[in-house]
């Protein structure tokens, strides 16, 4: 019942995507450094939220938050929605909770990958990312919650897409030949690329967008120009 509450709360935001993960699957999944029990030792789940296709998006689109200056409104964006509907939901439920963002891995170091799996949201895939069986690659992690409650654990998934998947045309799309049947996705030679050709990618990864899974899905253009921007600087600053 808490996890239908903690839902419809967050509903309106497009935080869509929520499942839970059992802090033992999800910690024999990473090393001690990533452990979730190092930061909150009596967690008994981990809720982790995130959200699949355009309906975030269009959220923050709608929001003081997209017409800021300074920071990555996003990000601010996602902590807002999350603190403010979750805090009420779990006050009436007497839960001890503690939301961890990605933004924050520096000083919260947690493996949002391996929680997500762990709680069913989805499966590795060729492009490093995860897939879902609704939203495909087209979707994000915004907050890990640990809680000191018991909730019914989702995951994870026994799926695998891409090695059933006999077209592949993620492989072939990458004008960076960044990923390939053997390796997957190389970091390394994505980002030759993209400081190589800036504006080859701009509008969206080629790869991600190739994908067979969950293309009605898809993020709309000022949403991947949005993430495409963000990443390409990260980029830019580890080769500086």
């Amino acid at each position: 019942m808490l996890l239908a509450h903690l839902g419809e709360a967050l509903q309106p935001t497009g935080l869509n995507l929520l499942g839970v993960a059992a802090v033992q699957a999800y910690e024999a999944r990473v090393p001690a450094a990533l452990h979730i029990r190092r930061h909150h030792p009596t967690a008994r789940c981990v809720l982790v939220v995130g959200n699949g296709g355009s309906r975030f998006w269009t959220a923050f689109a709608g929001s003081e938050w997209y017409r800021g200056v300074g920071g990555d409104r996003l990000d601010s964006f996602s902590q807002h929605c999350i603190d403010e509907r979750l805090a009420p939901v779990f006050g009436r439920a007497g839960a001890t909770w503690r939301a961890f963002y990605p933004f924050r891995f520096g000083s919260e170091p947690l493996s949002f990958q391996d929680l997500a799996h762990a709680a069913g949201l989805g499966v590795p895939s060729l492009l490093g990312l995860l897939i879902h069986p609704t939203y495909g690659p087209w979707i994000a992690l915004r907050c890990a919650v640990a809680i000191d409650l018991p909730l019914p654990v989702s995951g994870p998934l026994t799926w695998a897409p891409c090695a059933a998947c006999r077209e592949r045309p993620c492989i072939t799309a990458c004008p960076g030949a960044a990923v390939t049947p053997e390796a997957g996705w190389s970091a390394g030679a994505c980002s030759r690329e993209r400081l190589h050709a800036p504006d080859s990618c701009a509008d969206g990864c080629h790869a991600r967008w190739a994908c067979i899974h969950g293309q009605p899905h898809r993020y709309p253009l000022a949403a991947q120009r949005h993430h495409q921007s963000a990443s390409l600087s990260e980029m830019r600053r580890h080769a500086s």
